[in-house]
């Protein structure tokens, strides 16, 4: 057993009710409407959430009975029977066809719960009982059942499903007790819906709407008056969860025949000898032809009847015909194959023989549907006894209200009142004119408003007395009091009457309201010769008039004033206010003949493009407020501009939207020496076309206007019937043609490309496609036309015609107005490449534009380099532009610079890219890096050089044919050597690597402490025998000797004397033998803590030695000495020395004379 409490319903669930009962009560109401009906007729419903059983939850929430939810049943009672224990209840469970459902549960062994309810009236042939069930899980001897039963409780029909069979039901009726239902599966825990229609006082069908299954068969020939839900137990107590749940009772009636008569429900000036007809239409089943009865105001008449089971037509003449002025009530009677009776009764009023007369009413018509309330044909005192020629005096008296003047702005839809008529020629009207917000009359296209004015309002009842004096072959005499003081004669009315002249010949008088929506009510219409008296004035509220800027209204400035016209309603004004946007607004107010004037002005400029809210509140001096709201948007400042709408206008009355004076983006942009783009986007439906057939009456769309000529509209053009345009009188048809479907929403853009003082290129795009771009549009339309505008409204056609407009956007681009971006140029192949480093000083500048959707117009092609424009050359393929441009002189090495490039497509799509790159440092040997450079322990160390640098680009020093000579010097010292031992820590130095691998490093290697080199696989050594020493810098130079074939011969001086030739060098170099090939120099400093310093690092491939001096020679000619060459001059006694250095250096000199032998020589 489920024990949930229910919980309560919600709001929406209530109003869902509501409505479904209001459907209900139209259902029934048309079932008896002199009209043709043909939906069915529900009789009966309920469900669980319906309010009435709101927190009647588990376990025994329903267990009291008598709950009477719904419409068209009896109230429900519950029996729950234990006879051997256990225990039973029913309750609202919360889950449902309707949001909850009903549930029975119990419990005990060979134990029920029943639920039963009467229906209100027994089942008639042709209704159909719809339930919904839950049968969740049975025992093998357990039943959830559904019986129909008659007054006494007997089961005519019943059907249910037993533990264990899940591929059918069962059913008992007047010929089965168990009968198999076949193909009426068993839906555990789902709810399945079962109809049972009785087709006859004793056959039914029973059908499993949920399957689609169904059965004939025979009931016992008594009314169905119950039903009942029985929950039964077997002699074992199920395990729970056996609940039984319901829902949703629908109890409806077959189509009823449609009944189509005369006189007409209402009609009154019936001639006394009309005759009376009814044209029966069968409904959901034929007719019985010879089962028509007629009552005429309640006495059974004998009509004559013809036709068949589809259509009878049935018609009486009285003998006697009818009294003047009475009333008739007819009543006929006619039933289906089935038996089913059906009545249709209305009334009417025969004529008057003789005034005076009264018509009590009330009436009600509108619409523009008038209701003829006295003719020449059914009234005997009216005949031709106002005609043109008489001289008679006719009092006329009604009171009327408006209920409703669809919305009535001076421009027509609430016209109506009481109605003379000569024929179908109007003659006077009484009540509200065409063109007027006011009381006022129309005698014949002469429109006056009743002194005052005096405004419509909405339920306002007024009282009209006329008097028409009838001038033979001239207009007559008329007077028209408003709100006759009937406690005064005609001479003493605190009120003068309105006086005028008109022809007021009638032969036929009208009710009448306006169009759409609008209707009025009249009573107590009294027609007579002489006066009588009439009404008690009603004091009504003030009115509201002459809004600024009027409600709904577009493109208001952002600095407008506010003002309104009030008009005194019965009781003075004691106070008036005025906010906008909640804030109140300071204003002055004056007033004259009844009229208050209100001007305000805001303390500061409105916010452009957004809606504000006014409210002017009128207090009386009742203290009772009368508020009128209304809203405006003011203009726009710059596109793109969006207006969401909905905007709905028609019958004639344009809507302005945008104008050059409330939208600064407008101004003078768009007219004729424009050479702008304007894109403008909406959404629009026709609502009504006025009945139109291409001759006009729709005419209707968004309208570009330049003052007040019409420039460019599109939507539908004048005589067209489809989605079309017209351009100044130019129409055309979008292709297709594509017909205007009331209803059926599209959406328009439309393209103007403006030519200074030529015709526009304007492009409609019908139903785009959003998430493709322009280009890829397919319904295109393209015309040639003056599109200048300094105004847009929207527009629809005449009379009824309206149109709304949804999703207004206007901008300069397409992606603006919704489109998906073109696909525009992409650009690549740049040269040098983008944030490229190293390169070359003499490089060219390019870069390839590939085309998108539309092209690239050369003419919008531009190049900059670091600012300053420059002159390309241009290569093009079909689907692509080289740009390219090449520097008259060289880059200055180590120079950054920077590359624009803009260009447009054949749309004007602009596109642009902007790229850098950095000229080689070191384009070519020697090159000199002064440093200092620190390098600190761990990893391949700084790279300083690479192949992108200029003097090792191409490879040379990969080429193992290459043959030539490299000098390296450079000064370096460690910092901290982390611990060097011998096994590590400090290695470093200056290194040559082949890409990654690891080809000469001078330094310091891996297993050294002293300064040493290490050439990877050709081994490894020390330069010298000193200990490398923190802090203490030293110099080398390593001269690499490239052997074609290889491998290199490597020299590597430590501290050299870099004033002595390479040969004089006093500290022979180290001689290494090992291929370095290389493309990358770095320079390391160990692991760790280690770190390392560098400077001075100079790469050449000459010798940063001193020159080499060659040999010097001595001549000695007589006492002169003298030495080509160089070198340094010694003496000495002997020729094997020892030699020392002379203290004359001169060259040439003069030898002094000794007494002993000396030698000279030249040191080199």
């Amino acid at each position: 057993m489920k024990k949930q409490s229910i919980n309560n319903q919600t709001l929406y669930e209530l109003s869902w009710l509501r409505k479904l009962l209001s459907l209900v009560f139209l259902a029934v109401l048309l079932s008896l409407s002199a009209d043709r009906a043909w939906a069915q007729v529900t009789n009966a419903f309920d469900s669980a959430s319906d309010a009435t059983y709101f927190g009647l939850g588990a376990p025994n929430g329903l267990d009291v009975g008598g709950q009477n939810g719904g419409f068209g049943f009896g109230p429900w009672t519950f029996a729950i029977n234990t006879p051997s224990g256990g225990a039973g209840g029913s309750f609202i469970e919360n889950n449902g066809p309707s949001g909850n459902s009903f549930d029975l549960w119990n419990t005990g062994a060979s134990a029920s719960t029943i639920a039963t309810r009467d229906f209100s009236t027994p089942m008639a042939a042709g209704q159909s009982f719809t339930i919904s069930l839950r049968f969740n899980g049975l025992n093998g001897a357990d039943t959830n059942r559904f019986a129909l039963l008659d007054a006494s409780g007997n089961i005519l029909f019943s059907y249910w499903h037993k533990g264990g069979d899940n591929n059918n039901g069962w059913y008992s009726d007047a010929s089965n007790a168990a009968g198999t239902a076949v193909n009426f599966p068993y839906a555990f825990q789902q709810f399945q819906t079962f109809k049972f229609t009785l087709t006859s006082a004793t056959t039914y069908t029973f059908t499993d709407i949920s399957s689609g299954g169904g059965f004939t068969g025979t009931i016992a020939n008594s009314p169905v008056a119950k039903f009942a839900l029985i929950r039964r137990n077997g002699s074992s107590a199920p395990g729970g969860g056996e609940d039984f749940q319901f829902d949703q009772f629908i109890l409806v009636s077959a189509a009823p025949p449609s009944f189509l008569v005369s006189p007409a429900a209402g009609a009154m000036s019936v001639p006394t000898n009309a005759t009376i007809t009814a044209n029966i239409g069968s409904g959901g089943v034929p007719l019985n032809t010879g089962s028509v009865t007629m009552k005429l105001d309640a006495n059974p008449v004998a009509p004559t009847v013809t036709g068949d089971s589809s259509v009878l037509n049935v018609s009486y003449t009285p003998s006697l015909g009818f009294a003047n002025g009475s009333s008739h009530t007819v009543e006929v009677v006619v039933r289906d194959n089935n038996a089913v009776s059906y009545t249709n009764t209305w009334s009417f009023t025969a004529g008057y023989r003789a005034l005076p007369i009264t018509l009590p009413g009330p009436f009600t018509t509108g619409g523009g549907v008038d209701l003829t309330i006295c003719t020449s044909a059914g009234e005997s005192w009216l005949g031709t006894n106002y005609n043109n020629n008489s001289s008679q005096i006719l009092y006329t008296r009604f009171s009327m209200v408006f209920n409703d003047l669809n919305g009535e702005i001076g421009g027509g839809g609430g016209y109506g009142g009481l109605q003379f008529f000569l024929g179908n020629t109007e003659k006077l009207i009484l009540g509200n004119g065409w063109t007027s917000l006011n009381w006022s009359l129309d005698a014949a296209g002469s429109q006056q408003d009743l002194p005052g004015p005096i405004p419509v309002n909405l339920g306002e009842w007024h009282t009209f007395v006329v008097r028409t004096e009838y001038v033979p072959r001239g207009n007559d005499n008329v007077k028209v009091w408003f709100d006759f003081d009937f406690s005064q004669t005609e001479g003493n009315q605190p009120n003068s009457p309105y006086e005028f002249t008109c022809d007021a010949s009638f032969d036929n008088i009208r009710l009448r309201c306006g169009n759409g929506t609008a209707s009025a009510t009249w009573t107590n219409i009294m027609i007579a010769p002489t006066a009588s008296g009439v009404g008690i004035p009603v004091a009504g509220p003030p009115t509201f008039q002459n809004i600024s800027p009027a409600n709904g209204a577009f493109s208001v400035l952002t600095n407008t004033a506010i003002s309104a016209k009030v008009v005194i309603g019965g009781n003075p004004v004691s106070a008036v206010s005025l906010t906008l946007d909640g804030a109140p607004v300071t204003i002055t107010t004056s007033q004259a003949a009844g009229l208050i004037t209100v001007n305000g002005q805001p303390s500061s400029a409105l916010s452009a493009g957004s809606i504000h809210n006014a409210q002017l509140v009128v207090t009386d001096n009742t203290n009772t407020k009368y508020t009128n709201n209304w809203s405006f948007t003011t203009g726009f400042n710059s596109l793109p501009v969006t207006l969401a709408g909905p905007i709905t206008t028609g019958g004639g009355n344009d809507l302005t939207i945008f104008s050059a004076a409330g939208d600064s983006w407008l101004g003078a942009n768009y007219g004729n020496t424009s050479s702008k783009v304007l894109y403008t986007r909406y959404s629009m439906v026709f609502n009504d076309l006025n009945g139109e057939i291409g001759g006009g009456g729709g005419y209707g769309g968004l309208h570009f206007m330049l003052g007040n000529a019409q420039q460019l509209i599109v939507g539908n053009g004048w005589t067209s019937l489809n989605w079309s345009l017209d351009a100044a009188a130019s129409q055309q048809d979008l292709p297709g043609p594509i017909p205007v479907t009331l209803g059926e929403w599209h959406t328009i853009i439309v393209r103007t490309d403006y030519i200074p003082g030529g015709s526009d290129t304007v492009k409609v795009i019908f139903d785009p496609e959003f998430n493709k771009p322009e280009s890829q549009q397919v319904n295109v339309y393209t015309l040639s036309a003056d599109a200048s505008f300094d105004n847009i409204r929207l527009r629809c056609g005449d009379g009824t015609a309206s149109a709304t407009w949804t999703n207004i956007i206007i901008g300069s681009s397409a992606t603006a107005v919704g489109l998906a971006p073109e696909a525009g140029p992409t650009f690549l192949n740049y040269v040098p490449a983008q944030a490229a480093t190293s390169v070359v000083p003499n490089s060219q500048i390019s870069v390839k534009a590939l085309f998108g959707s539309s092209g690239i117009n050369p003419n919008a092609v531009s190049m900059t380099l670091d600012g300053n424009p420059v002159t390309p050359s241009f290569t093009s393929t079909p689907n692509d532009l080289t740009i390219s441009y090449q520097p008259p002189t060289p880059f200055a090495a180590g120079s950054s610079h920077t590359v624009a490039v803009n260009l447009a497509d054949l749309n004007n799509v602009p596109a642009a890219t902007t790229w850098s790159f950095t000229v080689d440092s070191y384009p070519a040997l020697p090159i000199t890096l002064s440093g200092p450079l620190s390098v600190t322990g761990g990893g391949a160390g700084t790279t300083i050089f690479s192949a992108q640098n200029g003097w090792l680009n191409g490879n040379t020093y990969l080429n193992t044919n290459y043959s030539g000579t490299l000098y390296t010097t450079f000064n370096m010292e460690f910092d901290n050597l982390n611990g060097e031992t011998g096994g590590g820590g400090a290695f470093g130095g200056l290194h040559f690597y082949n890409g990654n691998d690891e080809r000469l490093l001078i330094g310091n290697n891996w297993g050294s402490v002293n300064w040493s080199y290490d050439a990877n696989a050709w081994g490894s050594g020390n330069i010298s025998d000193f200990p490398i020493l923190p802090g203490e810098w030293h110099t080398f130079v390593v001269k690499i000797a490239f052997i074609a074939g290889g491998p290199d011969n490597i020299s590597v001086w430590l501290d050299p004397n870099l004033s002595l030739a390479e040969s004089g060098q006093s500290n022979a170099p180290a001689g290494i033998l090992a291929d370095v090939a290389f493309d990358n120099i770095h320079i390391r400093a160990g692991n760790n803590t280690a770190s390392a310093s560098y400077s001075n690092i100079v790469i050449s491939a000459t010798s940063p030695f001193a020159a080499s001096v060659p040999p010097g020679a001595l001549s000695i000619h007589g006492k002169q000495l003298s030495w080509t060459g160089a070198g340094v001059l010694q003496q000495a006694s002997v020729v094997t020395g020892p030699w020392t250095d002379a203290a004359n250096q001169s060259n040439p000199q003069t030898l002094s004379t000794v007494n002993a032998a000396q030698f000279y020589r030249l040191r080199q």
